[in-house]
């Protein structure tokens, strides 16, 4: 039975690291040329520091 709860919350981790991930691309272009990336850096700083996620806590 302690096994299953360490498989969920892997799921969970798992399912959250996806949705982190699909909003930082969506800050961060793909890259097609070289370019400054401090605005980048800092908007994908805002966003962790601001966007907690249930297993932070």
């Amino acid at each position: 039975m302690n096994i299953d709860k360490e498989l969920l919350s892997i799921k969970i981790n798992i399912a959250t690291l996806i949705k982190m991930y699909d909003a930082i691309r969506n800050i961060v272009p793909i890259f097609t040329e070289d370019v400054v990336m401090y605005p980048y850096v800092n908007q994908v700083k805002d966003f962790i520091i601001n966007n907690e996620t249930t297993e932070a806590r």
